[in-house]
């Protein structure tokens, strides 16, 4: 028996997974955003049809270029190491999109990050984010804490929203350098832009041991381990919540950066998280 042909409403699921991977690989490749907007737009409008038969294939022929190994960078300059590591990383990455597609777009997001630190040439922040994928992309499972919630993606998300802030500060800095650029205190005030890292200085290693601790605990450990790691989390909304320095950034008269709001969202995520499992 055939099975009855697709409508819309069947491909909304698919549509809704498609979009979110889009999102993820243009943060990877705005380089091809133009193309793949143009493409999208053109299967939404036929989803908006019910003309499914028509949008299918080209759902199937966009996520085919999405689930493709992403194109490795050239070795350059001092960042040939990294580039290398990164070549390598990307076949894990896609390896683990096959063995684990509900993390594809946890993945894929953190490629983009490390990719454009590659393409900003800031390597040590590309080595640390590398740090965190592959430890993500391990081939053994990952322990669970809950039901659809995974240490390692805990600890992915915390590292990814830290490595975003100091993306954001490295744009400061460079806001803050050409304004300044024919000042006669030039080179006092380049010296004085290191006080932008202590944002991050707030947050020491006690989050990332404390789910390190619980990915390998055992189930009986995991309730006291959870809440330990709730203190540790309030401790740093706190923080992010009060600090007059984070004022300071998130409302500079250089450039727009968004400071709070990442490091917000993701604690109160993992709180979520936490107090569910």
């Amino acid at each position: 028996e055939e099975a009855p042909p697709a409508s819309a409403a069947t491909l909304a699921g698919d549509w809704s997974n498609l979009v979110k991977d889009a999102k993820a690989y243009v943060a990877a490749h705005p380089e091809r955003k133009d193309e793949l907007l143009r493409e999208m737009a053109v299967i939404a409008e036929l989803l908006k049809a019910n003309k499914a038969s028509e949008a299918k294939p080209r759902m199937e022929q966009v996520q085919a270029i999405l689930n493709a190994p992403q194109a490795p960078l050239k070795p350059a300059g001092g960042g040939a190491q990294a580039a290398a590591r990164w070549n390598a990383l990307v076949k894990r990455m896609q390896a683990a999109i096959t063995a684990y597609p509900a993390r594809k777009s946890d993945i894929l997001r953190a490629g983009g990050e490390i990719q454009e630190a590659l393409r900003a040439g800031r390597f040590d922040l590309a080595n640390q984010l590398m740090d965190t994928a592959e430890t993500a992309v391990s081939d053994a499972p990952a322990a669970t804490m809950a039901p659809g919630i995974e240490y390692k993606i805990c600890i992915l998300n915390w590292e990814k929203a830290k490595a975003q802030v100091r993306v954001e500060l490295g744009k400061l800095e460079v806001a803050i350098l050409k304004e300044f650029a024919d000042e006669p205190k030039f080179t006092a005030i380049k010296a004085s832009l290191k006080k932008l890292d202590r944002v991050l200085g707030g947050f020491d290693g006690r989050l990332r041991d404390k789910l390190d601790e619980a990915l390998n605990a055992a189930s009986t450990e995991l309730p006291r381990l959870h809440e330990q790691a709730l203190a540790i989390v309030d401790e740093y909304l706190d923080y992010v919540g009060t600090d007059a320095f984070i004022d300071a950034l998130d409302s500079n008269p250089f450039t727009q950066i968004p400071v709070r709001a990442p490091l917000d969202k993701t604690l109160r995520d993992l709180a979520r998280q936490l107090s569910r499992g």
